[in-house]
């Protein structure tokens, strides 16, 4: 994937993705990386209002601008998610964003409604065994062997 300018890491990780559509109550299950807001849960929908409202994007870009006047994602703009691990807890979902969408979206969740669609996302269904990412960092989201069929 790298050879050929793709991402790397954890959509290496997983064989087989579903296409979901991501509303801003899944976005509040999700985990975060741990950077964006130190002392503070990784699960979106814990994160206190305002750390959500200091909050602000690493650098420029349209999108922020339309999440903030409440507009919705085109679906070419897909979010990665994977199942999280324990020490996302108690987040169901971890979200790849490191541009800052979710948070976004959760910072301006008063423009939303909570079940309405504002993404289109890719959610790992089958974890790689044989990924170095899943196997050094991820061992916990790939099947244990007694449930591997042989």
């Amino acid at each position: 994937m790298k050879c050929v300018g793709l991402k790397t890491g954890i959509p290496a990780g997983y064989v087989l993705w579903d296409e979901v559509e991501v509303t801003i109550a899944d976005l509040r299950e999700c985990a975060v990386d741990v950077n964006i807001f130190p002392g503070q849960p990784r699960r979106l929908g814990l994160v206190g209002a305002a750390e959500l409202f200091r909050w602000t994007q690493s650098c420029e870009n349209a999108w922020y601008k339309d999440i903030a006047r409440g507009q919705i994602l085109e679906p070419n703009t897909p979010m990665l998610l994977r199942p999280a691990v324990s020490d996302e807890s108690p987040a169901s979902w971890y979200i790849e964003d490191g541009s800052g969408r979710a948070v976004a979206f959760v910072a301006n969740q008063h423009l939303f409604a909570a079940a309405l669609t504002v993404t289109i996302g890719y959610l790992g269904r089958t974890p790689d065994p044989h990924s170095s990412i899943m196997r050094e960092r991820f061992r916990e989201l790939l099947p244990s062997k007694s449930s591997r069929v042989e």
